[in-house]
């Protein structure tokens, strides 16, 4: 393993120190509370906000009073310099030009069709390679499930339209008066599909628009929906997110970021059930963005949503789930055989 790789993993690792649990992003005005653990000042203030009581989303003391809260500057200024400090590579969420083709042991090579922003398969670009053809694209849209949106999961802070198509965050520190139910999303602002599916093929597509910040994909039925949530495959999710306006990631564990040629407008979400994988698609260009394969769900799996808080009057955007033609076909059907 070469000194690039080490120091590399060892920035990722620090950078998840430096991430709040709540919005899941690098802190933002630090605090402390009194049991010791960090978070932005907003996200712990507009946690609070949901609860009757003061408590830590991670350990769960409680507080007999509402903490009086200060930034911690001196934490401030050493994410700063740990942001700064961070190759451009591994900027999470921040845009900035892609580095050229990682070959592994081998060398880059330059590309002159996705300009140095993927990985290569032999002598052909990953671009070229996961453009997918109509006949494909026609295979896996016949897979189409209406998707509604589940208000029994919806986090308090989320609005929902009417016909469950249409989900935004009305106020980050606003409290929507909503029965808690094991099922609901207490502190992270995310929402599940009303639909669960067991077998079988299924295809969805969600339009994320110009929105800076969002988690798509999809999470088992036995997932923790209290306090502070980690979006990861050992955790029951199988999602992809953006962070800032940057670069998609596959939320891993540690994330894995994925620097496309365009960011997609609409997303689209294909699950084989009893093939064991979840992939992501660019809805529009139709190509493909990222697959989890190898998967072995054994329960339930239920559309994952989380449009994320809004920054700074940015984000205000919903997700919204596109009407789509077609239908889940019979499994006897022939099988897809996407590219990948």
């Amino acid at each position: 393993m070469s000194t690039q790789t080490v120091t590399n993993m060892a920035s990722v690792q620090l950078e998840n120190q430096f991430r709040c649990c709540i919005c899941l992003d690098t802190y933002t005005d630090p605090v402390s509370i009194p049991c010791g653990h960090n978070f932005c000042l907003d996200c712990i203030e507009g946690y609070w906000d949901t609860k009757d009581k003061s408590e830590c989303p991670l350990c769960k003391e409680t507080f007999k009073e509402r903490p009086e809260l200060r930034i911690n500057r001196a934490f401030s200024d050493m994410i700063e310099f740990f942001k700064r400090s961070l190759s451009p590579t591994l900027m999470h969420g921040e845009d900035v030009e892609p580095p050229a083709h990682q070959l592994s042991d081998r060398e880059d090579v330059p590309c002159d069709v996705c300009h140095g922003n993927k990985s290569m398969l032999g002598d052909m670009c990953q671009e070229v390679a996961n453009k997918l053809s109509a006949e494909e694209v026609d295979k896996m849209s016949a897979y189409a499930v209406n998707v509604t949106l589940d208000p029994e999961t919806a986090s308090g802070w989320l609005v929902l339209s009417t016909d469950k198509k249409k989900v935004s965050l009305a106020s980050q520190k606003k409290k929507t008066l909503l029965p808690d139910s094991p099922q609901r999303f207490d502190s992270c602002v995310c929402i599940l599909g009303k639909q669960s599916f067991t077998s079988g093929r299924r295809y969805w597509v969600v339009q994320v628009g110009d929105k800076t910040d969002w988690d798509l994909g999809v999470a088992q039925e036995s997932i923790n929906r209290k306090g502070a949530i980690t979006v990861r495959p050992e955790n029951g999710y199988w999602a992809i997110c953006r962070r800032k306006g940057g670069s998609l990631s596959a939320c891993t564990g540690p994330s894995v970021t994925l620097n496309l040629h365009e960011i997609p407008k609409k997303v689209s979400i294909f699950l084989d059930y009893e093939e064991g994988s979840v992939s992501f698609y660019d809805a529009e260009a139709k190509t493909h963005i990222y697959t989890y394969g190898g998967c072995s769900f054994s329960e339930p799996l239920y559309p994952y949503f989380n449009p994320c808080v809004q920054n700074n009057g940015r984000n205000v955007a919903p997700l919204l789930i596109c009407p789509l033609e077609g239908g889940v076909r019979e499994e006897q059907d022939t099988a897809i055989n996407l590219t990948v």
